[in-house]
């Protein structure tokens, strides 16, 4: 009882905080044990009435929108903005969709890498619900046809490195594999051991990219690390995340921000349940 009270004080006064034009109501007793709240003051810093950490507060719920194994997206969510681009140079598939709101920083981090001797390209951008339904049964079909599993564990085993349709970051339009001459124009094992991929884990969020999937998180995301994958969120929730050393804890991970950025600006309505959280991948 004593903790409740504890938390719905501390709701209050980190809500009463939020500028007038957001939804600053507080937030239900039933939520409020979802949300980590010495983190929820920390990013309270990060929103005003004009912004959410740099971005426009129509911009930020698809931008720091939490997609996990239990949080989908609508399958009939795409990206108002999508544009192809070969930026970087290499693109195994050809010019990848990503939203245009990337663009620049994207262009930016391709160009520091070059400058400091790495050539970055993209693998992969923006999928499709469909697509990605292709991707995931591609992989079960593979693990079927290897025999001695069913299909629910072929599901299972093909969760922990692909995400099911819906549950993918790279529906958002913000989220890309990327990869390198250095590892064959590839991901994957080739990646993680080029200096490119040491160049992205180093610099990557001067740009506003961050690594989701770390071996630290992976006990939390249910994943095994993908130091190729990225997903932007802006410059100024990157800079938060890396001065956090998000990259080598185990907790908070990044879903743990996007959620309890996303139940301040919804006044902590619905989605915040503890129910809603869980790993992700791409």
């Amino acid at each position: 009882m004593l903790a409740m009270w504890w938390y719905t004080l501390l709701a209050l006064f980190v809500l009463s905080g939020l500028p007038s034009g957001g939804p600053g109501v507080a937030l239900a007793d039933d939520c409020l044990a979802a949300v980590d709240w010495p983190l929820a003051v920390r990013l309270r810093a990060g929103i005003t009435s004009e912004a959410v950490f740099g971005l426009p507060w129509e911009e930020a719920r698809w931008v720091f929108y939490p997609v996990t194994k239990e949080r989908p997206l609508p399958a009939d969510y795409v990206p108002p903005d999508l544009v192809r681009t070969t930026a970087g140079g290499a693109a195994p598939a050809g010019p990848q969709p990503v939203r245009q709101l990337i663009l620049p920083d994207l262009e930016a981090m391709f160009a520091a890498a070059r400058a400091d001797g790495v050539v970055l390209g993209i693998y992969s951008g923006y999928r499709s619900y469909q697509t990605q339904a292709a991707i995931f049964e591609s992989g079960v079909r593979q693990q079927l046809a290897r025999g001695g599993a069913s299909r629910a564990e072929a599901e299972a085993r093909v969760n922990r490195f692909r995400a099911r349709p819906g549950h993918s970051q790279h529906q958002l339009g913000t989220t890309l594999d990327l990869t390198s001459p250095e590892a064959g124009n590839g991901i994957g094992g080739r990646f993680a051991a080029t200096r490119a991929s040491q160049w992205v884990r180093e610099r990557a969020w001067e740009f506003g990219f961050v690594l989701p999937y770390t071996e630290a998180s992976e006990p939390r995301t249910g994943y095994a690390p993908e130091p190729w994958h990225v997903r932007w969120v802006g410059r100024e929730l990157a800079a938060l995340l890396m001065a956090e050393g998000y990259l080598d804890r185990s907790e908070p991970v990044l879903d743990d921000y996007l959620f309890t950025l996303e139940a301040l600006l919804a006044g902590g309505a619905g989605e915040c349940q503890a129910g809603n959280r869980g790993g992700t991948s791409g």
